[in-house]
């Protein structure tokens, strides 16, 4: 057993406040209580996902007083006999509008419950979890049910993305066009069946991918960038797509035509006789040309570090040192090219988002999304948690070669760097607040490129004090973007769109 407490203060009197506390799989909750509660004080709701996550949801909250207050909630919670010996619990407050959500707040200093138990037991009595087969005939899985994304969705039908056929298409060919890429649509969205094939044809997200069904008013929302954390709403579902939705051909198959002609009669004269003389010269056994070679890819999977849900992988200019981070999950390092992985759980099981590493491997960056940068000076085996850049939903990170100037980019919010292995960290509001999805550095950590999805590539040329948009590319939902080591060439890519470069 373990007790969790939570304190929320508010400075200012506010209401339609909403506080979320979400507990890994592992632990199960027993009781909950707040502090002070209201004479009409509502339980939380509580609910579990698939993948074992339990939110527990204080909503309809009030501060009155003239100075705001404070609210204490208390949790007591069980772990499972099968549990990971650490478990990170994070919790968030945020304002209710509808149905949109505002000022969300991430915990401060996520809390960590260590399980203790005798590991002979556990070896003895817990088995690996086998992997989740994916059925060709369903391929979406429920993932929440009342629950909803807390940002990041957008409302099918898309503007840009039709329900009915060009009024220009003649009937006998509509059937064909449907199924052009620029035609991807459906008479209407009126399932989860119907949401989950809409947001795969025009959602542009691999898979797996989310998206929302609001079982009311049957509405579809596509999760289109970051959409976590999911927040409790009972009117909601959130769906897990595993398969993507495939168009069906455009022809249909061509049978086998009848023969033209009817078949050779049997002959009537018997076969000429062999040859009578014996052959000069015994044919060669050996091969005159060895055969060719079967080829062989030049990728290889690596199965040691196991299936998971990998979110960024950074790797040493020789490609020797890698380090991998897997969301709500640990960051694995191998020191031969990805052969063998080390699980590094001094960070703790955390949303790893993106990761970043110095030309040597030595030096390692690593942010969380809802959570703060973390730091390694020996590849890994032991991290810092860098509190004075804030708990903030990081997004993306990048390093100079040497792995003292990093710079970090933040969903809604700034860019921030560091010129001391992430020590201190100033905040760059030149190129504003924007939903920046990713940033690459020189190898000096002087020329910066970060890209905003919706929005256009901006660039520095020192180290992040001042940013100039560049327009030429245009107005794109941008990924992700790399950098040459001396920032003068540039790649981008278009979140179902094309590949940009800048030389």
């Amino acid at each position: 057993m373990a007790k969790i407490t939570v304190t929320l203060k508010s400075n200012d009197p506010v209401d339609n406040v909403e506080f979320q506390l979400n507990l890994p799989d592992g632990l199960s909750v027993e009781q909950t209580a707040m502090r002070p509660s209201s004479k009409s004080y509502t339980p939380p709701q509580i609910v579990e996902d698939a993948d074992g996550v339990t939110a527990i949801s204080w909503q309809g909250l009030a501060f009155t007083k003239r100075k705001g207050g404070k609210r204490r909630f208390r949790v007591k919670v069980k772990a499972d006999q099968c549990a990971p010996e650490t478990l990170a619990v994070d919790a968030f407050a945020y304002l209710i509008n509808a149905t949109n959500t505002s000022c969300m707040t991430p915990l401060a200093n996520p809390a960590i419950v260590k399980v203790r138990y005798m590991k002979r037991n556990k070896a003895a009595t817990c088995a690996p979890t086998p992997a989740p087969t994916v059925n060709p005939t369903q391929p979406f899985v429920l993932l929440g049910e009342g629950l909803r994304f807390s940002q990041g969705e957008r409302l099918a039908p898309f503007e840009d993305r039709r329900l009915s056929l060009h009024t220009g298409i003649h009937r006998h060919d509509g059937i064909i066009a449907r199924y052009h890429p620029e035609d991807r649509q459906l008479q209407s969205i009126d399932t989860p069946e119907a949401c989950y094939e809409y947001c795969s044809l025009n959602g542009s997200e691999d898979v797996p991918f989310l998206f929302s069904w609001n079982t009311v008013t049957s509405q579809c929302f596509c999760c289109a960038g970051v959409c976590t954390p999911l927040i409790v709403d009972p009117d909601y579902n959130v769906y897990e797509a595993l398969l993507p939705r495939t168009l069906p051909p455009t022809s249909i198959p061509t049978t086998a035509a009848p023969p033209t002609a009817p078949p050779t009669p049997i002959p009537t004269e018997l076969p000429t006789p062999g040859p009578t003389r014996t052959p000069t010269q015994a044919p060669s056994t050996t091969p005159t040309a060895s055969p060719t070679p079967t080829p062989t890819s030049p990728w290889t999977e690596q199965t040691a570090a196991g299936s998971r849900s990998w979110r960024s992988i950074a790797s040493s200019s020789n490609g020797t040192n890698l380090a991998a981070a897997v969301f709500q999950g640990y960051i694995y390092t191998s020191t031969n090219s990805g052969v063998n992985w080390t699980e590094q759980t001094a960070a703790g099981s955390r949303s790893w988002s993106s990761i970043a590493s110095s030309s040597d491997g030595t030096k390692l960056a690593a942010v969380v999304d809802g959570g703060y940068i973390y730091t390694s000076t020996n590849a890994g085996v032991n991290w810092t948690e860098q509190t004075s850049s804030g708990s903030r939903f990081w997004i993306s990170i990048a390093s100079s070669s040497d792995g003292t100037k990093l710079a970090a980019v933040v969903f809604s919010d700034y860019i921030y760097t560091s010129t001391n292995l992430g020590v201190n960290w100033t905040e760059q509001t030149a190129a504003g607040s924007r939903i920046w999805n990713s940033i690459a550095s020189s190898s000096d950590g002087t020329e910066l490129a970060a890209v905003v999805n919706e929005g256009y590539i901006y660039t520095s040329t020192n180290a992040g004090v001042n940013w100039t948009q560049q327009t030429d590319a245009g107005l794109h939902k941008w990924r992700s973007i790399a950098s040459s080591s001396d920032g003068t060439n540039l790649a981008a890519v278009v979140n179902g769109g094309s590949i940009w470069t800048y030389a």
